[in-house]
């Protein structure tokens, strides 16, 4: 295909033209309500988020910014435009580990796609349906592009996943919203390579900012790109397949996977790929810690009663989190709060109190972390962990989990997701505007103005 300025590529007019054609009655039935439970997941961490250090700075920021009043600032009493609102509700929306991961592809998405289009759909007073539309998109957009990239070839290469494929689930969500043509949506991705960045220089920082910050400006760049193409301005054709200027070349080491971008594109939606959390800590954590409080359950333990504790990861995510001095990434830390709390909440995840007890400490000091060649074989598609208990009398249990609570073979139930949104909105926006926010969201594809939902998520 040529239009314009050069050659659009096989793969990017495919992606493109289905960005463009895309349509809520296309769906399937479970895919929208999973749409609906990711909406509701996404926005209750994004209002909690906002009471975190990051959340404070990162709102001081662009209520400093000024700007245009065209889309909410989440946890805040104002709106801003709807670029900063992208890139300070995406910033929230990683301030803590509560968003979800998506397997195949080792990215965070609804911390990237909902914000960008959240802030696009409130300006646009799109509706409903329009908006789980776009999350859709988002989320088969950013999840191919990481498959075929390889997450883990990123990591090599000190590229970090989220940021660099959110990007481009930003970017999809936003164009449907801004209702782009087919050359637009073109445009709209080679605009997005020109901004995609992030690299894992995060893992050097304890406070969990530059990580957040990341996702923050992939949802912003997304936004920025499908507005700028709306408005006429061109990008590069083929950024996608380019035969010398591609994704692969700037980001995988040359390694090109170009199948992946459009296998099943439209039969296979990746949003039903994800995996919610029910824990504020970093994914790598969630199977052993499953392990961890069954074992304390069924046990009757205490935190008093555990001498040691084990856990065996594959290598890729053992590296993520082991020895990490960020509360809700350490692996140590986590698994010890919990064996005293029987919890991992954000108040284990973020309250001074918790991160600096001294008996907490202590036992981090025997948590040990080991590196397991069949568990790095299954993953990232299975995220297992295996987590060994000593108590202090001597006594040994061991539990192996392969798919943690929320997974897709372990998911999170509606209820659950609501349960959790009580818990982590109401202390921020009240119990009336929080239990309104879950009905909206249970109807959501009834919803004809997403400034309905918009306007709950202020204070």
């Amino acid at each position: 295909m040529s239009k314009g300025q050069g050659t659009v590529g096989p793969y990017t007019e495919q992606v493109a033209r289905y960005i463009a054609d895309a349509s809520f009655e296309a769906l399937p039935s479970e895919v929208v309500e999973q749409g609906k439970k990711v909406a509701l997941d996404i926005l209750g961490v994004l209002v909690a988020d906002s009471r975190l250090k990051i959340g404070e700075i990162i709102i001081e920021f662009v209520r400093q910014l000024g700007g245009r009043p065209e889309s909410s600032v989440i946890g805040a009493d104002f709106k801003t435009s709807v670029v900063d609102a992208a890139l300070c509700n995406g910033t929230l929306g990683h301030a803590d580990e509560l968003d979800d991961s998506h397997f195949a592809s080792l990215t965070h998405p609804s911390c990237i796609i909902a914000p960008a289009a959240l802030a696009v759909a409130e300006r646009e007073r799109s509706s409903g349906k329009d908006f789980i539309t776009a999350l859709v998109l988002g989320y088969d957009v950013q999840a191919r592009i990481g498959v075929a990239l390889d997450c883990r070839r990123l990591r090599d290469n000190n590229h970090h996943g989220s940021s660099i494929c959110g990007n481009y689930g930003a970017c999809s969500a936003a164009s449907h919203l801004l209702g782009l043509d087919l050359m637009q949506t073109v445009y709209a991705l080679g605009l997005t390579t020109s901004q995609a960045s992030g690299i894992l220089a995060w893992m050097t920082e304890d406070e969990h900012m530059a990580k957040s910050f990341q996702t923050g400006i992939a949802s912003r760049n997304g936004v920025t790109a499908a507005l700028l193409a709306k408005n006429g301005y061109t990008g590069p054709p083929s950024t996608l397949d380019d035969p010398k200027y591609n994704i692969f070349q700037a980001f995988s080491g040359g390694v090109e996977d170009f199948p992946p971008l459009v296998s099943d594109l439209g039969s296979y939606f990746h949003i039903m790929g994800t995996g919610l959390k029910k824990y504020s800590a970093g994914r790598p954590i969630h199977a052993p810690l499953d392990g961890l409080l069954k074992i304390r359950r069924e046990q009757k333990l205490t935190g008093d009663d555990f001498q040691e504790i084990t856990v065996w990861l594959g290598k890729t995510p053992a590296d993520i989190v082991d020895g990490r001095d960020t509360p809700s990434i350490g692996l140590q830390y986590i698994m010890a709060v919990a064996a005293y709390d029987g919890k991992v909440e954000m108040e284990q995840s973020h309250s001074e109190a918790r991160t600096k007890d001294l008996v907490v400490l202590d036992l981090r000091k025997r948590v040990k972390l080991e590196r397991d060649d069949e568990l790095e074989r299954i993953f990232p598609r299975t995220r297992a962990g295996i987590v060994e208990v000593v108590t202090k009398d001597g006594r040994r249990f061991k539990e192996r989990v392969d798919y943690a609570t929320g997974s897709p073979e372990n998911p999170m139930t509606m209820a659950d997701v609501e349960e959790k949104t009580r818990s982590l909105a109401t202390p921020v926006i009240g119990r009336e505007k929080t239990e309104r926010l879950i009905e909206k969201c249970r109807t959501l594809d009834r919803v004809d103005d997403m400034r309905e939902v918009a306007d709950l998520l202020r204070v």
